[in-house]
């Protein structure tokens, strides 16, 4: 009996490794010269942020009330009193963003505008500070003017 409980944890031991390596979990020893980069499990993200300003094509005037979605991730939100919007988003690097720019509530700011769809895209030295599967943060400036219908 001894001797198959010391089969058993032994095999055991060597499954819980195998199951923890393969979800990423398992420790490296480290490179004592340096030789080998550290083993790294996961995919790269980065952190990115779009804010501008949604203004009349005609006027000139801020808009406010516009709903600005981010299709990529799914995030909306809408511009304030002066027309300004800001989003924000991360996770999984990603090389452009697609934005839609809606009116949806035409009477109470000014008249009724067409919606606009536009891609915000980023390379890789747009990126800072990012070490490692962190590829870093980048902030763009997107303007944005909509035509009355």
């Amino acid at each position: 009996m001894k001797h198959f409980r010391q089969f058993c944890s032994k095999y055991y031991a060597a499954l819980v490794s195998a199951v923890l390596g393969l979800l990423g979990l398992s420790t490296s020893c480290d490179d004592i010269n340096n030789e080998f980069p550290p083993a790294e499990y996961g995919c790269p993200y980065a952190e990115y942020a779009i804010s501008g300003r949604v203004t009349s094509a005609e006027s000139g005037e801020p808009i406010k009330g516009i709903k600005v979605v981010n299709k990529t991730s799914g995030d909306s939100i809408y511009t304030n009193e002066e027309g300004y919007y800001n989003l924000e988003g991360g996770n999984v690097f990603v090389q452009s963003v697609e934005i839609k720019v809606e009116d949806i509530d035409s009477i109470e700011n000014g008249g009724e505008f067409s919606p606009k769809d536009l891609v915000v895209s980023f390379s890789s030295s747009d990126f800072k500070d990012g070490k490692g599967w962190y590829q870093g943060k980048t902030e763009k400036v997107e303007d944005i003017e909509l035509n009355k219908k």
